[in-house]
């Protein structure tokens, strides 16, 4: 008899799992903001001039354009949904737009997916002097998204990535070298 009413209330408790009820759609972790805040940083995209990493083959052709194949640039972040939003800063036609949503998570790391489109020009931060060139992620002119996974770390607010897909980098004199993959490093920016 007691056995019975053990597996009664077993039953009971599993049916109540699987509840039809509609409620609110998923919310993201508790814990969310603490990886990103919204605000300012500064976003590195790297295309290898030289690679024997098969995840960042060499960008081809080699040495174009002369001024190389990195690009610093101001983007503001913001929380969207179950995850946030980077653009560029100031915003501009065919800015850059990446987005970053949680896949898995880990003690002091968490895990990203998303997706990268659009162009950035180089700019002057801190101690790094603005150069000639530009990079559109999602080849020609942004337009396509590029598939991006990564990594962000608690402590410092950090995401460092991999973007794939075509990316382009350009010049004012049209010398353009094109990439299979860039590593992308997003950091708070500190107010200059």
């Amino acid at each position: 008899m007691m056995k019975r009413a053990v597996v009664f209330l077993l039953m009971l408790a599993c049916a109540a799992c699987g509840s039809d009820s509609v409620g609110p759609g998923p919310s993201p972790p508790p814990a969310a903001d603490r990886w990103l805040q919204p605000g300012p940083y500064v976003v590195g995209l790297t295309g290898f001039g030289v690679s024997e990493d098969p995840l960042f083959p060499t960008c081809a052709p080699l040495a174009t354009p002369p001024t190389g194949t990195a690009v610093i640039t101001r983007v503001s972040v913001e929380r969207e949904r179950d995850g946030w939003v980077i653009r560029a800063d100031p915003p501009a036609p065919e800015g850059l737009e990446i987005q970053l949503l949680p896949a898995a998570s880990s003690p002091g790391m968490q895990l990203v997916t998303g997706t990268a489109r659009g162009c950035a020009r180089d700019q002057t931060y801190g101690p790094h002097a603005q150069i000639d060139l530009r990079v559109c992620l999602g080849g020609t002119g942004g337009a396509s998204g590029a598939p991006l996974d990564g990594r962000m770390f608690a402590t410092s607010r950090v995401v460092i990535a991999r973007i794939g897909g075509l990316a382009e980098f350009s010049d004012s004199s049209g010398a353009t070298g094109r990439c299979a993959a860039v590593e992308m490093f997003l950091r708070p920016r500190v107010m200059e």
